[in-house]
């Protein structure tokens, strides 16, 4: 099984993956992002509107089972493995809110930055499996984010919904992670008669380890990570 989010029309359609033909389709909410988050193994997968709507689809059963709005202006959505943490990147208003897997509204974190004075945009949101954690892209501030859901550890501001910052030069709008998840690596959007920068940012250390060779503007958040000649 797979799925094709419409644009268009605002559908998804739920296609049989051999023989490309399609065995569900329903209306979604207005313009949904076209990266739906699966969990579960597979079973549940969620949506995300560009109005803010989230929306748990059943694969099994092929029914919408549960919807909330988080946001006015909605980035994107994270999802944990197991199904059980939501994370929602919002534009507007600015912050991350924390869901459960049956999108009940865990927490709401304001973005800003550690002295509380200046506020931004959140402009992705990503899940680091082997980490057990969110990690959060600022779109006005120079840091980046992490926020762990593992329930095995004590709630401290270093586990369970506490924010780790990494502080950085400039913002990184948007990024993709190395195979190890130790490293994010990114962009920031070039300001006015400049040029975008590119920047590698070690999350364990939680500082930027080096920059980035890429000419042009990048699509921020897009890349892969392979061995070449021992690098």
């Amino acid at each position: 099984l797979f799925l094709v989010v419409e644009a268009g029309d605002h559908h998804v359609s739920v296609l049989d993956g051999d023989k490309l033909e399609p065995i569900h389709r329903f209306q979604s909410r207005f313009a949904l992002h076209g990266g739906p988050k699966f969990a579960a193994e597979g079973r549940y997968v969620f949506f995300g509107s560009r109005d803010g709507w989230i929306t748990k689809f059943d694969m099994w059963n092929l029914k919408v089972v549960a919807e909330i709005r988080a946001g006015i202006n909605t980035r994107n959505v994270a999802v944990s493995p197991d199904g059980k943490h939501v994370a929602v990147a919002n534009y507007l208003p600015n912050n991350l809110v924390l869901l459960d897997g049956e999108l009940n509204l865990i927490k709401s974190i304001e973005a800003k930055d550690r002295d509380g004075k200046l506020s931004s945009r959140v402009s992705a949101v990503y899940d680091a499996t082997p980490r057990n954690s969110f990690v959060v892209a600022l779109k006005d501030l120079p840091e980046i984010w992490e926020i762990s859901y593992d329930q095995k550890t004590p709630a401290t501001p270093k586990s369970q919904w506490g924010v780790r910052r990494t502080l950085l030069e400039e913002p990184l709008d948007d990024f993709f992670f190395d195979q190890s998840y130790r490293h994010a690596l990114g962009a920031t959007r070039p300001k006015a008669g400049g040029s975008a920068s590119a920047q590698v940012v070690s999350l364990d250390m939680r500082r930027k380890v080096a920059d980035l060779p890429i000419a042009g503007m990048p699509h921020l958040g897009s890349g892969i990570t392979f061995a070449w000649n021992g690098t």
